[in-house]
């Protein structure tokens, strides 16, 4: 299998100071602008999984890019998390405005 290396770790730190990642963020060259490939689906789909089993994470999330284009990534397990925060961000946008 090849390595484990998404382009960006997003990290967040405990209570203890460690950091411990909770998503990943891939970029892609903006030529590459067929974002529906399967390949980039399913890179995807196996980085969130490492995450969850490497680092004990019950939510993972990803950003696939090529800068024009952005596709944001979960696991089915965090459908309902995935709303909650969709409504956090879009309340917070529209309170701003």
């Amino acid at each position: 299998m090849k390595q484990f290396s998404p382009d960006i770790f997003l990290l967040v730190a405990d209570d203890k100071g460690f950091k411990k990642p909770i998503g990943i963020v891939e970029v892609k060259k903006p030529t590459n602008s067929d974002m529906d490939h399967e390949k980039f689906h399913g890179q995807m789909f196996t980085y969130l999984h490492l995450l969850q089993i490497y680092h004990g994470l019950d939510h993972a999330f990803g950003i696939l890019t090529n800068y024009n284009q952005w596709r944001f990534y979960w696991l089915p397990n965090s459908d309902e998390v995935t709303k909650i925060l969709a409504f956090i961000i879009y309340s917070n946008e529209s309170c701003q405005r």
